[in-house]
């Protein structure tokens, strides 16, 4: 019987990892660390095993009914780790603008491969990537042919082979410099998981819409998918590649149904913006989708036809959010309605016209273009409520500026709001806590006790007092964040407009992580088969305090355990971006109207853009504030060091 014995030791600052086994299975491997220690790593070859793959949040909102977004949220928000997304070019009208990071509707997909969390994440550098959920290295990248704004689906096929087992079906932008009218527009299209290759395209075919992007994710029921298209068509399709069409240039899924999410009535109310952009939910037999045309569709799985219709008249670009009560919450912006816009609750068991649960309407508010409402989804608690106390809460955030959280199952009896139409009378849910974050067309997320609130002014961590409401526990200016979070294992992973992925969190992480991440960054090898070596040493808490529990583990041989912390220590620089009143000045403008248009420009790059003050007439748009000077001097340095120009200007509160 062949004996494997592990031990480790501690030599002059050098830790050894021995696993010693018959000499024709021995492969030594050296590891340099940060030029202070070496670890050397004997390990066993083994044969290839199959991947284990665990899907945790494989969809925009984490499941088909669009409310689940991770476990065990943070505690503070720390930078872990940041990945540079880079920036793209993309057609806006008649401009070519240069977007960085990601924004709407984006939002990392996790997946545990071999114990390792890996994420998916799409950004306007036109790249779909896969990357280390622990070190932040990129793994694979695929290119679009424009920027990617919406999340992907990751949908599991049970009779594929390796390289379509796990596929990813990813929207972008319709491609840039490429005629709106051409006849192929492939802008969603299907990628392994594994490998990062691609595996099939769809077209976003012209029609009355003035869009052929894809901005929605997608939702798999047993092997049948389901998506709304900016065009205005709702696709009922196959994602196994399998089955998918040869083409001369790529394969094409095959399509099941087609069906027109607008009428020539809602072409002659909203013209070409027939946009879905929403994301469909799963509520029984049917498949809930919120359209561009004013319009929340029932789509009936099993007859194939929509057979309920909820008609706001509005623009709807937040995704229908299903609660545990068996409704939908859908989020209304302040367009094409002589009303509020804000957030529906709707009871679909009901005929639509009598479906309305509760309406909360938000203040008229002009930002950017929108005029008000809710763009962003809805978030709920239902799915992490820690006991049968606690309330059923919905949060949201307004064009008006302000974060509104409610009790969702609970009416407020007293008064009557106007909907949409500025006629129909509803009642409104309780409303639990208020906070002015700035405007926001991202989705907040609601996790146990926390709640995560990316605006375009940084993100917000709250934590819920004795009497179920918030109060703020941290915020952190990571520029303009427009796109949605995740959660895992106590840290948050979003995207922001200054080019820029973060891993937010405690930096604490287990000692377990840090050394499987001082391996994987310093050696080239098989980063899972290095995890699973370390897990067999139990290396699952800080490894100072867990000597005796090593020890143990290692019966064979009596030998002193000893591992400092200056092997698994992260050199991270921990970064503070506070307001203040040294502002950096990009431009002064006479017109108020050409100030806000230059501000809008620079949020679009990314910057925590302004109207810091006026003086002498002029309206001073700032790109960001600080508390300290030199930290001011820094950023103008950096500004004209890029070929801009910038000064400092200090406010007078």
């Amino acid at each position: 019987m062949k004996k494997i014995i592990f031990f480790l030791c501690c030599v002059t600052g050098i830790v050894l990892i021995f696993v010693i086994i018959p000499s024709n299975t021995l492969h030594p491997i050296t590891i340099s660390v940060d030029s202070i220690d070496v670890v050397k790593v004997f390990r066993i070859a083994k044969p290839q095993k199959q991947e284990r793959i665990e899907i945790i949040i494989g969809t925009y909102l984490g499941t088909p009914e669009r409310n689940f977004y991770g476990t065990n949220p943070p505690q503070n928000l720390d930078i872990n780790w940041t990945l540079n997304i880079g920036s793209g070019y993309t057609r806006v009208g008649r401009d070519n603008l240069a977007w960085s990071g990601a924004g709407w509707t984006g939002q990392p997909l996790l997946v545990l491969e071999d114990k390792i969390p890996y994420l998916i994440h799409g950004a306007f550098d036109y790249n779909l990537r896969k990357i280390n959920a622990i070190t932040g290295e990129e793994v694979w990248r695929y290119a679009f042919d424009d920027i990617i704004k919406g999340t992907g689906s990751l949908w599991y096929n049970p009779d594929g082979d390796s390289i379509d087992k796990y596929v990813i079906m990813q929207g972008s932008r319709q491609g840039n410099n490429v005629s709106f009218v051409v006849p192929m527009v492939p802008s969603f299209r299907a990628v392994s998981f594994l490998s990062g290759k691609e595996l099939w395209r769809m077209n976003s075919k012209l029609t009355s819409s003035y869009s052929r992007d894809v901005d929605a994710s997608s939702i798999v029921v047993n092997d049948t998918a389901y998506i709304g298209l900016e065009n205005g068509i709702f696709k009922v399709f196959s994602p196994d590649p399998k089955l998918a069409k040869d083409t001369n240039n790529f394969k094409y899924p095959k399509t099941y149904n087609e069906i027109s999410l607008y009428s020539k009535a809602d072409q002659i109310l909203h013209g070409g913006n027939l946009v879905t952009e929403a994301s469909p939910a799963k509520l029984g037999n049917r498949i809930y989708i919120a359209s561009g045309s004013g319009h929340v569709f029932g789509y009936n799985i099993k007859t194939g036809k929509i057979d309920w219709d909820f008609f706001t008249g509005s623009d709807l670009d937040g995704t229908p959010v299903v609660t545990d009560d068996s409704c939908i919450i859908v989020t209304v912006e302040k367009q094409y309605i002589k009303g509020k816009g804000g957030v529906f609750k709707l009871n679909p068991v009901k005929p639509a016209e009598e479906s309305v649960v509760w309406y909360f309407p938000t203040e008229n508010c002009s930002f950017f273009s929108w005029q008000g409402g809710v763009v962003g989804s809805a978030a709920i608690n239902d799915k992490s409520r820690r006991n049968e106390n606690e309330p059923y809460l919905s949060a949201f955030i307004g064009i008006d500026g302000f974060l509104y959280v409610v009790n969702h199952n609970k009416i407020d009896s007293t008064t009557k709001v106007k909907g949409p139409d500025n006629k129909t009378e509803y009642y409104s849910p309780e409303l639990v806590f208020k906070y002015k974050t700035g405007p926001s067309i991202a989705t907040p997320l609601i996790i146990e006790d926390k709640l995560i609130v990316p605006a375009y002014s940084g993100i917000y961590l709250f934590s819920q007092d004795e009497t179920d409401s918030y109060k703020l526990l941290e915020y952190r200016n990571i520029g303009c964040v427009e796109s949605t979070p995740i959660v895992y294992n106590g840290n948050v992973f979003i995207s922001s407009r200054n080019g820029l992925l973060y891993c937010l969190g405690s930096k604490e992480i287990t000692a377990h992580d840090k050394l499987y991440k001082v391996i994987s960054l310093n050696v080239k090898v098989n980063a899972n088969k290095a995890y699973d070596l370390l897990s067999k040493h139990k290396l699952v808490a800080d490894v100072v305090t867990k000597q005796k529990e090593i020890k143990k583990s290692i019966k064979t041989i009596p030998v002193k355990v000893e591992i400092k912390k200056e092997v698994i220590k992260e050199n991270i620089i921990k970064v503070v971006e506070e307001r203040g009143n040294y502002y950096v000045i990009r431009g002064s403008f006479k017109s108020k109207e050409n100030a806000e248009r230059f501000a809008i420009n620079l949020k679009q790059k990314g910057y925590f853009s302004e109207i810091a003050d006026i003086r002498n007439g002029l309206y001073l748009v700032s790109c960001g504030s600080y508390k300290i000077e030199e930290q001011a001097k820094s950023a103008v340095s950096s500004v004209k060091a890029s070929g801009g120009d910038a000064w400092i200007y200090i406010k007078q509160e």
